[in-house]
């Protein structure tokens, strides 16, 4: 069983038939009802509790009042990926963190990547933050939707991807190309690197080409999870206008 807190995340677990064993609520919680339907129409117990044993249960004070025990998701492994990909569509998308640190960061990271309809998210297995309840909570549900797949060595996977006649995109600041020059308008894979540093030097020379996100005023990068969102519905504009000319 996992831990899943907060009224969002509860929402699309259940509407992606998630099996909920137990449904905690804040005692005093106002517009409880929504939740105890949840609770009802998914077979999950539902308990009262106090806020300091929500807290406690979640480990931490951000659950809005809801807690949910949950079956373990589906184990995405690579055999599964090659399996999937063996014949990459032409409208192909995939995305891969390159040890994404802020496990807030990686959760929306899923929730935009869920949105953007991505085939599946690569992150190291040795590196980077895991799909702790933090990120599940800032996902939204999005894990239920998304792939995750943990993968042994991201660079052999990338050039596995591009044997496929996938396209290899990374993300980097100081890259000539900008976000919206390169060609999406064919099956892509998309690297973007951690909080701070970026890609890791191996990871780029694994990439078919780099493209940058300007910013002004300063800022040195953005962050992740905006820069991903950024990246991905470029990709999903140029494809809409490929589909409608």
């Amino acid at each position: 069983m996992r831990i899943v807190y907060g009224p969002h995340a509860v929402r699309a677990l259940f509407k992606a038939g998630r099996e909920i064993a137990v449904l905690h609520l804040l005692r005093s919680m106002k517009r409880r009802a929504e939740m105890e339907a949840i609770a009802k129409d998914s077979g999950a117990r539902l308990m009262l509790c106090d806020r300091d044993q929500l807290d406690s249960i979640a480990g931490s004070r951000h659950h809005q009042g809801v807690v949910a025990e949950v079956a373990d998701r589906r184990d995405y492994n690579e055999d599964w990926l090659e399996s999937r990909f063996a014949q990459p569509a032409p409208n192909s998308l995939v995305l891969a963190l390159d040890s994404i640190e802020d496990p807030r960061n990686l959760g929306a990271c899923v929730r935009t990547a869920a949105a953007a309809g991505v085939d599946a998210l690569l992150v190291p297995k040795s590196r980077g933050a895991r799909m702790t309840p933090v990120a599940e909570k800032a996902a939204s549900g999005g894990a239920e939707i998304l792939p995750i797949i943990r993968v042994s060595n991201l660079v052999r996977r990338l050039d596995w991807f591009k044997a496929k006649g996938v396209q290899v995109i990374g993300a980097h600041e100081d890259a000539p190309l900008a976000w919206d020059r390169a060609d999406y308008d064919q099956p892509s894979l998309l690297v973007l690197g951690s909080e701070g540093k970026g890609l890791r030097r191996l990871t780029m020379d694994a990439c078919d080409q780099l493209v940058s996100l300007p910013v002004a005023g300063g800022i040195q990068s953005l962050n992740a999870s905006v820069a991903t969102g950024v990246l991905l519905y470029e990709v999903l504009r140029q494809r809409r206008v490929a589909e409608n000319p």
